[in-house]
């Protein structure tokens, strides 16, 4: 087994997301996710980024975002470098944002 063991397995599976191009009047035809139509199933995590939700105490989040104005950075991004940090500690390939 790969030193990524069960983290690698899921993302070397997936079937790559159709992000071809849209026509849509007045804009550039970049690139992007399609839209869902109504009434098919939504699938969590299929889009190119995933939203996702942490709970914190009231007192870590003020540090934390104290912590964000300080450094004049998103606190999502804070946390982004922390999970970077985990994995490469732990000799994994860090996050693969790109902002």
């Amino acid at each position: 087994m790969s030193k990524l063991g069960a983290f690698g397995r899921l993302a070397a599976t997936n079937p790559a997301i159709d992000t071809s191009a849209t026509e849509v009047p007045g804009r550039s035809n970049a690139a992007t996710p399609r839209r869902r139509e109504a009434g098919t199933p939504r699938h969590r995590g299929d889009g190119e980024t995933v939203a996702m939700t942490i709970r914190l105490a009231r007192s870590d989040w003020l540090r934390l975002h104290e912590l964000a104005l300080h450094e004049r950075v998103a606190l999502a991004e804070l946390i982004r470098r922390g999970l970077d940090r985990e994995l490469r500690e732990r000799g994994l390939p860090g996050l693969e944002w790109r902002p």
